[in-house]
């Protein structure tokens, strides 16, 4: 019978060659341990020499980590998978879900090692084109973020981020809302409406930190709040006294941490276009038919600040914001002819009253 290993053939070729005869008892024993040896596996002993490239003789270990090595090269990281991830870690950035979702449609199905700048770029210029000068902006850059952020897990080479072409910056919005209007809004809107409206026409609150306000924000003592604030920041600001009004009108035994806006209006609302739906109802309830904005409201408060006062510094500690140049942009609209007139006239006349012969300064001999 002939013997189907190749290994059991040389190594009974080995023993009838040596002359090992015995009867049929034997030979089947020897037969038996001959298969044995066979199936066994052969691990030579080590002696400090690496394996062959085609080497078979690996470890359990060697073994797992070659077979997930050759799946992963066989199925790749794709730019739908490693951009999902990434909009899982940030759910709440509109920005960047609006650009991720941009990217997955227009390359999901490449490897990601295969992104190129062309598709980048290509890609950009479709915001250009399709989107208003703000939104293709701010989109450019959450773009530019998801891409730094594959550069730097090593899933793309570097300085591909840099490759997207440049928009131009968006222009301020002048839109604000009149005193006429505000007053017509607060007269159509239900308490809860009347708090919101106070919080970002007042105190020039963004929509989410009106909407996220809660009692445990509130000093009982100076009649402040402290919330927190775009960019993990916390601000503070005293109440005025039609908030204040409001706010003691909630029970006392309400809950600290449950949103104030909630709490007047006795719903758990989860929906993000819950307030913006409220705000449009307000608007045709009101006859307000001007395109009007909920952030409006906060650049209506910079101005009302602005012409109390004319002081930048004041409207920037008030809005929370870092830069000056921000807090300017909201008033882009409030320097006119007149104003400038009357500064052109003001300069001068202490010009030249500093250069008169009566205030010059003694010449000393």
């Amino acid at each position: 019978m002939p013997c189907r290993s190749p290994r059991l053939a040389r190594l009974s070729s080995v023993h009838e060659i040596s002359g090992v005869q015995g009867s049929d008892h034997h030979v089947n024993q020897r037969r038996f341990l001959l298969c044995r040896l066979a199936r066994l596996r052969w691990c030579p002993s080590s002696q400090g020499f690496p394996h062959s490239q085609g080497c078979s003789q690996l470890s359990t270990t060697d073994a797992r980590a070659d077979r997930r090595v050759k799946k992963s090269a066989a199925h790749p990281l794709t730019v739908a998978q490693a951009v999902t991830g990434y909009l899982e870690a940030r759910p709440r950035d509109q920005h960047i879900k609006a650009a991720g979702h941009a990217l997955i449609a227009a390359a999901g199905y490449l490897p990601v090692s295969s992104l190129t700048p062309g598709v980048l770029v290509e890609l950009v210029l479709s915001f250009r084109d399709t989107r208003s000068r703000t939104t293709a902006y701010v989109v450019r850059a959450a773009l530019r973020r998801i891409v730094r952020h594959l550069e730097v897990y090593g899933h793309i080479r570097s300085g591909l981020s840099d490759c997207l072409p440049k928009l131009p910056s968006p222009l301020p919005r002048l839109t604000t809302a009149t005193d006429e209007e505000r007053a017509r809004l607060l007269s159509f809107a239900d308490l809860p409406m009347k708090f919101f409206i106070h919080l970002c026409a007042d105190l020039g609150l963004r929509h989410r930190s009106a909407s996220l306000l809660a009692l445990k924000h509130w000093d009982v003592e100076t009649n402040s709040i402290t919330f927190p604030t775009k960019g993990d920041k916390v601000h503070t600001l005293p109440l005025t006294a039609d908030l204040l009004a409001i706010l003691r009108t909630l029970p006392p035994d309400a809950d600290p941490s449950t949103p104030i806006m909630q709490l007047l209006t006795r719903k758990h609302y989860r929906r993000s276009g819950y307030m913006w739906a409220r705000w449009k109802g307000l608007l045709k309830r009101a006859g307000v038919t001007r395109d009007l904005h909920i952030h409006d409201l906060r650049r209506s408060a910079a101005e009302a600040i602005w012409s109390a006062t004319h002081d930048l510094r004041q409207c920037q500690a008030v809005l929370g914001h870092s830069s000056v140049s921000t807090t300017a942009g909201y008033l882009a609209n409030r320097v006119n002819a007149d104003r400038l007139r009357d500064s052109l006239r003001a300069s001068t006349a202490r010009r030249n009253a500093v250069a008169s012969p009566s205030a010059a300064a003694p010449v000393i001999q």
